[in-house]
């Protein structure tokens, strides 16, 4: 018997994305006592009070899948919710430094209630995603670039951009038409700033991070021609001659791979170009970095004096 009424609730909850509602339950013939069972059982997870999922299924969920389940639920129990804010970044697969608090609006709903936070405002243009109804792309990098930092706002609004998700003139009109509030100022710098390039986040906290120190900020990337063929360079400050590289772990798995990139290296420098290396270490621990960066530029310029500044627009023939 109990065999069967997992089986029952596993397949409610293949039928709402993974969440099982108590009308939901009622629906399918699945009785309160049978919901108690499961939930004192430990095949029951509740997400939220009157919203459970099967316990196995929350297990192998990521932090985000279980965000976004969080967020599902929320609009199960408020149909007239919108995903908004950094939760609408995790909706929209968008680079954030940590995901916080599941975030809604409604016109009925303000505050912190259960874990989730509320916001009375209003919302023009909502979009699915999946089964969420969640803020416009364009909304949603205004509203992140607001809260956020103005290095993480900036790769927020980078990676939407690249991924197509907005354009440029959306991102515009959506800061035209804001309402005065805390943050405008932080995401009027980043929007003017935004750009389609940029590959990684990392590329976008070193633009922010050099912009914000004074210094020039690099073109994103830039191709150079080497003996060994066209390279692709994260950032390319030309007129100093200094390439930087944004490098993630992901990038040095095994030794093929770091043997490829020293070979790289060696390339650029052949070209008489300052190479440095950018982190997300040296993102939170930015004073030794730029120092070294700054090194970097005055030697730079001194090769840059004697053989002139790098072009940043140079691309191979054979891209469309």
């Amino acid at each position: 018997m109990r065999r069967t009424d997992t089986a029952a609730l596993e397949a409610v909850a293949a039928c709402h994305h993974g969440l099982i509602t108590r009308p939901d339950a009622a629906a399918h013939g699945i009785t309160p006592a049978t919901l108690r069972w499961a939930l004192a059982s430990g095949r029951l997870h509740r997400v939220m009070t009157g919203v459970f999922t099967m316990a196995d299924h929350w297990e192998r969920l990521t932090p985000r899948d279980r965000h976004l389940l969080v967020l599902l639920a929320a609009q199960r129990r408020s149909p007239r919710s919108v995903v908004c804010g950094l939760s609408a970044a995790v909706a929209w697969q968008l680079p954030l430094p940590e995901v916080g608090a599941p975030t809604l609006m409604s016109a009925q709903r303000r505050g912190q209630q259960a874990g989730i936070r509320w916001r009375r405002l209003a919302v023009n243009r909502a979009r699915r995603v999946g089964a969420l109804v969640v803020t416009s792309p364009a909304r949603t990098v205004l509203d992140c670039a607001r809260e956020l930092d103005r290095p993480w706002g900036l790769a927020v609004a980078d990676a939407a951009l690249h991924a197509g998700l907005c354009t440029r003139e959306e991102l515009t009109a959506e800061l035209v038409g804001a309402e005065p509030a805390a943050g405008l100022s932080k995401a009027r710098w980043v929007i003017k700033r935004a750009r389609s390039e940029p590959e990684s986040p990392l590329e976008s906290l070193g633009r922010a991070d050099l912009d914000l120190a004074g210094l020039a900020v690099p073109e994103p990337q830039s191709w150079v021609p080497t003996e060994r063929g066209w390279f692709r360079v994260d950032l390319l400050d030309g007129e100093s001659r200094v390439v930087t590289e944004a490098d993630g772990k992901v990038k040095y798995e095994g030794r093929p791979a770091v043997w490829a990139e020293k070979l790289r290296q060696d390339d650029i420098r052949d070209l008489q170009l300052e190479v440095v290396r950018f982190t997300m270490y040296d993102h939170h621990h930015q004073a030794p970095w730029l120092a070294q960066y700054r090194r970097a530029l005055v030697r730079g310029r001194r090769t840059a004096e004697l053989l002139g500044p790098m072009p940043t627009d140079l691309r191979p023939d054979w891209l469309p």
